[in-house]
């Protein structure tokens, strides 16, 4: 289902700035890899800076190494400032006047469902992301005497939309249970979101920019823990950018031997993912990745109204090129049943199979219920 609230702050702020706008700052939190900026890539939305808030150090280099020049790891600058690594979802609401003084005004928050909360934990986790977005406004206005409103993305469980404030603000309810609330409107993208096979649903992460990011990352661990067949030290083998995983000591990686191999090769490393028991390799963690991970082409569609807010820019071929990749395919339609990939296997839409026969299979955009209220 899907609904307008009261958009008219928004509709004002689209009068105001026909002929004024601004780069944005962009708060996202539990920004996961950075689906959100993506989406907000190919939209062409000419960010000034990224506050990326995300707890798991993995995802966190995943999202430095496609978008921040400074990390090394890309080779054209987008000329945004990208900060990672300060926050995570927990303090980044402990001291709101500290990130608006140093980061702000902000222009539009955008936050993800937190993983692994019972129904109880996420109705209180929505209950302070409203509060604090009143907060922000009320900083904003403070400490930068900035007084355009602030504009908001909330996903979270349609479970507990019964202590949502439906009544606000514009909603709308996805089949895989996802409900995303903001405060402009959306039925005026009603159209691209029930329309299946559009070019829309074709965007998707750029190739490659998961897997390459975590197999670069395991290799570089695995040749630095492996120096004492040489007699350099691991400081010497190791970009220093990388440091903090090997820091994670014992209880955050786990090496083992493989017969028959020599040197590095011989090793087989895998990193435990933040509050599991779990060891993954390269490749699942990688679909662990994706399986959190939001649909970029469903949140292109809900960000589709800030285009027309912002300053814009193209951001290259990498966002701007239309066509399914090998990390995520294009929406499956309401009522299907299967989805079939180049891989050769098959899912159920709403599935999070993790299979490592192909890393797309977790992140598939969800269709739309076609009831509209």
């Amino acid at each position: 289902s899907m609904a307008d609230g009261n958009c008219e702050k928004y509709m004002q702020c689209l009068h105001s700035r026909l002929t004024s706008k601004r780069d944005p700052v962009v708060l996202c939190i539990n920004a996961g890899i950075g689906s959100s900026t993506v989406s907000l890539k190919h939209l062409g939305v000419k960010m000034s800076k990224i506050i990326h808030v995300e707890g798991d150090p993995v995802a966190q280099h995943v999202i430095r190494s496609n978008h921040d020049y400074g990390y090394g790891e890309i080779d054209d600058e987008d000329q945004i400032e990208h900060v990672v690594g300060l926050y995570d979802s927990s303090n980044v609401v402990e001291d709101p006047k500290r990130l608006v003084r140093k980061h702000g005004p902000i222009d539009i928050v955008i936050c993800m469902s937190p993983q692994g909360k019972s129904r109880e934990e996420s109705v209180s986790f929505a209950s302070v992301f409203f509060d604090y977005v009143g907060e922000i406004v009320s900083l904003n206005k403070e400490l930068h005497n900035f007084d355009d409103d602030l504009f908001y993305l909330f996903e979270c469980d349609s479970s507990i939309e019964d202590h949502l404030p439906q009544h606000e603000l514009s909603y709308c309810i996805c089949e895989n249970e996802k409900m995303y609330l903001c405060n402009w409107p959306l039925l005026s993208q009603k159209s691209s979101m029930l329309r299946p096979k559009t070019d829309v649903d074709k965007l998707a992460l750029p190739n490659g920019y998961v897997m390459d990011s975590v197999t670069n990352l395991y290799a570089s661990l695995r040749e630095a823990l492996c120096v004492g067949f040489g007699d350099s030290k691991w400081t010497d083998e190791l970009n220093p950018k990388y440091w903090e995983f090997v820091s994670l000591g014992p209880t955050g990686y786990d090496v083992k031997l493989n017969k028959g191999e020599f040197g590095p090769e011989a090793f087989s490393l895998r990193l435990r993912n933040p509050g599991e028991s779990e060891v993954l390799t390269d490749m699942d963690y990688s679909n662990y990745l994706l399986g959190r991970a939001s649909s970029v082409g469903l949140l292109h569609m809900l960000l589709q109204p800030m285009k027309n807010l912002f300053n814009e820019k193209n951001y290259g071929p990498l966002y701007s090129a239309m066509t399914p990749t090998q990390e995520e395919e294009p929406p499956t339609p309401a009522g299907s049943t299967t989805t079939q990939y180049e891989h050769g296997g098959s899912i159920s839409p709403n599935s999070n199979n993790n299979d490592v026969g192909g890393d797309n299979a977790a992140n598939t955009s969800p269709a739309i219920k076609r009831e509209v209220k």
